[in-house]
């Protein structure tokens, strides 16, 4: 007998009763007008690929009515997209003339994207932080400057703007200075409210560090790297554990 690795022999029959059983999609056969025995014309096929077509898009075109007319969208104009769908369906506007109105209604819902990869905002040049590179950038600026205008390249470095290239800082807002220069410079006045003194202290906050602890702190740290100061556990240890406490 036939044998079936992947699935058994009832799954497999279960399967084929059931497509034997299932009716097909789109029943034409009576479109398909009768042949008689006599005639000399081999019989039609029960279903045109022409036709299966067509159903297939009248169908399509059905739910889309459907749809569109139980949940109407304002921000979608589903308005014209039923006026279209009607004339599709009722035979008043072909496919390939309602193609470009349907590309016309998407430009008009749609909002136009940017391309990916562009940049929607214009990159300002970072101005250098170390010296070098402000000194070089500085030099480049001034020798763009004489080779493309003289007179002006030299008006740029004798006035001094030289020093502020090649990414000039944007200027500060109206009355900045002035209002820095009033809040610096205004006379602190005495704080007349009385001080209250805390009625209680929690001494126990401010535990002492004492001797044994410095000298078992000292002991694990032994193979840790040295500190920013370059001393490392093991010279801490020669020192006076009170001392460090």
């Amino acid at each position: 007998g036939v044998k079936f690795p992947t699935r058994s022999v009832e799954a497999v029959f279960k399967r084929l009763s059931k497509l034997h059983k299932d009716e097909p999609l789109f029943s034409l056969s009576g479109h398909v007008p009768p042949v008689g025995p006599t005639s000399p014309t081999p019989p039609a096929a029960p279903i045109c690929e022409t036709d299966q077509v067509q159903c297939y898009q009248s169908s399509l075109l059905h739910s889309a009515v459907k749809l569109l007319t139980d949940s109407p969208c304002q921000a979608l104009a589903s308005s014209e997209l039923l006026s279209l769908a009607l004339d599709l369906l009722m035979g008043g506007e072909h496919l390939p003339d309602a193609a470009p109105r349907l590309d016309a209604h998407a430009l008009t819902v749609f909002p136009r994207r940017w391309r990916p990869g562009v940049s929607r905002r214009p990159t300002a040049a970072a101005r250098p932080t170390a010296s070098r590179k402000i000194r070089r950038a500085q030099y480049a600026e001034v020798q763009a400057r004489l080779a493309k205008n003289p007179k002006a390249g030299a008006q740029f470095v004798l006035s001094g703007d030289w020093r502020k290239a090649p990414c000039p800082e944007t200027p500060l807002p109206d009355g900045t200075l002035d209002f820095w220069r009033e809040l610096t410079e205004r006379p602190s006045a005495p704080d007349q409210r009385p001080v209250i003194p805390p009625s209680a202290v929690a001494w126990e906050i401010l535990d002492p560090i004492s001797a044994a602890d410095v000298t078992q702190n000292l002991r694990l740290m032994q193979g840790s790297a040295a500190g920013i100061d370059g001393l490392s556990a093991r010279d801490l240890v020669q020192w006076s554990p009170g001392a460090i406490a």
